[in-house]
């Protein structure tokens, strides 16, 4: 319905497509983080990139593991992140694993050489983040996961990567820059409500201005109202004189926008059964049991089965 309080131009593009699933507005964000991948290969040094280069990356350090935890669940996300939208298709009902492209995915999957143990001993043990990073720097694996939730964030990740890792992205889609969304306090309504009114009139509450200020200004994650959220790039840190001087570049205002206007939900978040029936099928080819094309064949029937339903 209409609002005399936010409007679709108020809301930030990304957050917008976000909340749409099959041509309709589902749900809407309030806050939000930018998830990034960086990497001390030289084979990737920048957003854009594709599988081949993964490949290529890891062909290149052959003795290097992809991940601290690598295994075939975090390599295919990873690595799927951004492309089920060509495999699955809600608006017509159709699903394309069999296709030469997914095919070649699988392929390039099983190429990949995972550790006998993944978990390298470590599943029972608790890892600090300093220490994974230490060891990341160390080129114990090849990439390692950032999170983005306000300008502090970025101000650190980037100096504590600077001359030492690329900041990547997520792998792309069709060679465009690809940074992982992570929308957060997500609302919606439900169909049958008998409190739609008030639903709507709490959704617009938390996407006031007022509130989406009050976000930006208690140090709280990215703001999703466009005017907020670009007033939020330049204020300082937190409240309080502490934080009086402590501001973002131009430079990284620049840079923290471009992630934003390049942004994508992780579309394995989107249907998590989907994601359950690749996981789960894809076992019997990384043991060899199966060929990416008997694989893919697999994968298509349950899938197409799943979306008939």
């Amino acid at each position: 319905g209409k609002s005399d309080v936010v409007h679709r131009e108020d809301i930030l593009e990304g957050i917008w497509e976000a909340g749409i699933a099959n041509g309709k507005m589902v749900a809407i964000a309030t806050q939000f983080q930018i998830d990034i991948y960086v990497t001390t290969a030289e084979t990737i040094t920048k957003p854009g990139y594709g599988l081949e280069d993964i490949l290529r990356m890891q062909k290149e350090y052959p003795d290097t593991r992809m991940f601290d935890y690598c295994n075939a669940t975090n390599v295919m996300s990873f690595m799927m992140g951004s492309e089920m939208d060509k495999y699955v298709n809600w608006e017509k009902g159709k699903a394309s694993f069999d296709s030469k492209e997914f095919i070649r995915f699988l392929e390039a999957l099983s190429e990949i050489p995972f550790p006998k143990d993944p978990s390298l001993g470590r599943n029972q043990t608790i890892r600090y983040v300093d220490d994974m990073i230490k060891s990341f720097l160390n080129g114990d694996y090849l990439i390692y996961s950032e999170h983005i939730g306000n300008p502090m964030d970025y101000q650190q990740t980037r100096r504590r990567y600077e001359n030492k890792a690329y900041l990547i992205g997520s792998p792309s889609r069709d060679g465009e820059p690809c940074f992982g969304l992570y929308p957060m306090k997500q609302f919606c309504i439900y169909e049958k409500s008998d409190c739609k009114d008030g639903a709507w009139a709490f959704i617009e509450y938390m996407l006031s201005k007022e509130q989406q200020s009050w976000y930006a200004s208690e140090y709280q994650k990215f703001p999703v109202r466009k005017d907020e959220y670009f007033d939020y790039l330049e204020k300082p840190y937190g409240p309080g004189e502490k934080y009086a001087d402590m501001v973002l570049s131009e430079e990284y205002r620049d840079e923290i926008t471009y992630m934003c206007e390049h942004m994508f939900i992780d579309n394995f978040r989107k249907d998590t059964q989907i994601y359950e029936i690749l996981i789960e099928e894809v076992q019997a080819l990384l043991a060899g049991d199966k060929t990416a094309k008997e694989t893919a064949k697999i994968i298509q029937s349950r899938v197409q089965l799943y979306m008939n339903e």
